[in-house]
Formats: C-alpha cells, structure tokens, sequence
C-alpha cells in the first residue's frame, strides 16, 4: 500500500473513497440486483483496502490476503463479464442461453492453456515477499485475462455494431468496465513480462480512479429506464436489418436449444 504523503497514496485514497461512493450509490439506487458482482467486486476492494491501511495485519498475513483476494478478484472479473453479456443479450433469451456455455467454456480452454504454455517457466517465477509463490498466481492471472480481453473487445464489437436497444446505465457500465479491464491488462502484461513493478502499481492506480470517477458520474437512477441505441443509430435502413438478422438468429438457436 502506497503512503498517504505520496501522489499515489493521495490517489489510492481518491480512489477507494471515490469507490465507497459507488457502492453506496448503487445500493441507494436498487441497482444491487442488476449488477450484484459488480457490488461484490467493489465491497471486496473496499474491505481490501481498509485491511491493507489499518496496520493489522502481520507480514505474512498481509501476503496471504493479497493472494486469495487477487485469486477472488479474477473470479469476481469473470462473473462481470457474464453478468454483462446477460444484460446485453436479456431481450434475445436464445443466444443468450447458448452464449453461457460458450464463453464458460472459452475461459476453461484459455485457463488450461494458459498452464501448458507456463509450466516450463514455473520454476523461474518470482517469489512473493512474504514467502507465497506467485506462479500459480500468474499463471491463473494469464489465463482469466486472455479469455476476458477476447470476450470483452467481443462484447465491445456487438455494442458497436449491433442496434441493440439497451438501458443508458448498461450501455456506459459495458463501455467503462471495458476500458478499466483493458487497461489493467495491459498494465498486467507489462509487469509480467518484467516492466517496473512501481510503474505498473501507478498504472492501476490511474486506470481505477479514472474508471470509478466515470462509474459515479454516468450511472444515475433514471439511467436504467432511458434507452439507447449505439450500433447503426445513424443508419436506419441497415439498423432495421441488422435487428432482423439478430431476431432471426435468436429464433434459430432458441429453437435448436429446444430441440
């Protein structure tokens, strides 16, 4: 945990009250429900960085909490992206119910992967400072983040093509949450790939606060009953086809889901 009298202390503590924000704006707003794993992730950085600032915990035990919470954190990324094609896709219930065996099944395949193409390297992994191993952690970190990258520049890709009527709150949680883990992946691959472990803290840093700032802003209550359209809004003809096709393939894969 960076200090208080540094710029990235100032910013970690923007950052984790800018997120406090949030989450009570989200819970004030009933929003839990649409979005409950994205609370989970946000009342999970809340508890880390309360455990991290108070002096509590010992060495040891300050390892293990960034172990397991990291591992939780990947998980909790996962169940964000899923939750968010869920919403995208609620009005299609077809492609929606085929979807979560594919990109359940696009995460399990890049996970294991992702642990064939480190296990010669695994004994040359850096050791955490508090003794854990950080292989396993990287290799999972791998894994989760080269499946979500792909499954989120493919939800990104719909959003801009397809003129899917959408809640404004969905639309600008699909954007920003894109951004913010984009970002973190890069900011990742350059610490595993030997960047400079402080730059790379700075980094996410930067991204989080910027993210969660746009999160406070650009969801508002009646956010989630004003719709819009992003893909094809300025071309009527190809919207209206293109919302025929995507009908007529909802309708296909419900119908072969059936059968």
């Amino acid at each position: 945990m960076p200090a208080i009298d540094t710029w990235e202390g100032v910013l970690w503590l923007f950052s984790g009250l800018a997120t406090a924000a949030l989450l009570v704006r989200l819970i004030a707003f009933g929003f839990v429900r649409q979005y409950q794993f994205f609370v989970a992730f946000l009342a999970l950085a809340l508890v880390r960085d309360v455990l991290f600032a108070s002096g509590w915990l010992s060495k040891q035990t300050y390892g293990l909490v960034y172990f397991w919470s990291e591992l939780l954190n990947l998980f909790l990324f996962t169940l964000i992206t899923l939750e968010l094609f869920s919403l995208i896709l609620s009005k299609y219930p077809g492609i929606q119910s085929v979807s979560k065996w594919f990109l359940s099944g696009s995460l399990g395949i890049s996970m294991v992967l992702a642990v064939f193409s480190l296990y010669p390297d695994m004994a040359k992994l850096q050791q955490f400072q508090f003794g854990i191993n950080l292989g396993t952690l990287f290799v999972i970190n791998r894994g989760v983040y080269c499946a979500l990258v792909l499954l989120i520049l493919m939800m990104a890709f719909f959003l801009v093509w397809y003129p899917v009527r959408l809640s404004r709150n969905v639309v600008v949680h699909s954007f920003v949450f894109a951004l913010y883990f984009l970002g973190k992946a890069l900011v990742v691959l350059y610490r595993n790939l030997g960047g400079d472990s402080r730059a790379a803290s700075s980094g996410i840093l930067i991204f989080s606060a910027v993210c969660v700032v746009a999160w406070n802003v650009l969801i508002t209550r009646t956010g989630e009953q004003t719709e819009m359209v992003v893909g094809h809004a300025w071309d009527r003809d190809e919207e209206q086809r293109l919302l025929e096709q995507l009908e007529g393939l909802n309708s296909a894969v419900g119908r072969i889901a059936r059968e």
